[in-house]
């Protein structure tokens, strides 16, 4: 209580500290986990967390609709670290799908943060439909219970596309883009 008091003073002393803001962000994390017996404090403690972690996924979004790339990738790296999802981090990673930054939100999907494809299936395999041109059989191990979601995550992000001022993304017919693939491959062979 002592320590998450001090962490609390600081965060609200400087808002603009990162990681004040994380280490308040965990504090109330840790106090989910102690206080899972006792449901009000527990539902205090989450919407102090979520209140924080969407604090700092705001900075991210405004770096990325900003076209700062690099300090956008590594708020978001910061963020997806926590362990409870947020409409926040949601919306950070659905930008970075925007910016067309694939390769790196896969490595942090299936190198870096391999608890991210749990806890953010739909945005992961959105990520794989946008990127079936490279790997066209990625995306194939989808259940048909994510169409949707994925669908609604592939629309979203070409309105943001469209606030970016960027040509919308179109997913092409997955047996069309591995008979292209295969087609490519066999001319690299050839040459």
């Amino acid at each position: 209580e002592d320590g998450l008091r001090i962490r609390t003073a600081l965060a609200e002393k400087d808002p603009s500290n990162a990681q004040a803001q994380r280490d308040l962000a965990w504090s109330h994390w840790q106090m989910i986990q102690v206080a899972s017996t006792d449901e009000t404090i527990a539902r205090e403690h989450d919407r102090h967390y979520a209140r924080i972690v969407d604090g700092m996924a705001s900075h991210a979004v405004d770096a990325w609709k900003n076209g700062q790339l690099t300090e956008a990738m590594s708020r978001t790296i910061q963020l997806v670290q926590f362990p409870l999802s947020t409409t926040g981090i949601m919306e950070a990673l659905l930008w970075a799908l925007a910016r067309e930054q694939s390769h790196g939100l896969r490595e942090l999907f299936e190198v870096r943060f391999m608890h991210l494809r749990s806890v953010y299936r739909p945005v992961y395999f959105a990520l794989l439909k946008l990127m079936q041109d490279e790997d066209p059989d990625s995306h194939r191990r989808m259940g048909k219970e994510l169409e949707e979601p994925v669908k609604d995550i592939l629309d979203r992000v070409n309105e943001m596309r469209k606030e970016l001022d960027k040509p919308a993304v179109t997913v092409v017919d997955s047996t069309k883009a591995a008979t292209r693939h295969k087609a490519a491959s066999k001319k690299k062979r050839a040459k």
